[in-house]
């Protein structure tokens, strides 16, 4: 819990998503509302938990799919 993960949850009706984050001296909860639509969460899997990386879960909160974006090739990865 005391790492620089954010965990990221959402609700049964994918309009809203929950982020928990350490900052070094506590926990911070962002609340992200979707004003229309829902996000394009991954589809169930057997597994607990996924890795996405920063520019996935940047893809996610605009409301995009991130699992079918792509970048272009000179765009470097985020960190």
């Amino acid at each position: 819990p005391h790492s620089k993960a954010y965990f990221v949850f959402v609700n049964k009706k994918r309009t809203s998503l929950k982020i928990f984050q350490f900052s070094g001296v506590g926990y911070w909860m962002h609340l992200v509302l979707m004003a229309e639509g829902k996000f394009k969460w991954p589809q169930k899997s057997n597994e607990e938990s996924i890795t996405m990386t920063s520019t996935e879960l940047q893809i996610l909160l605009m409301g995009g799919d991130y699992q079918k974006a792509s970048l272009r090739s000179e765009w470097p990865q985020a960190a």
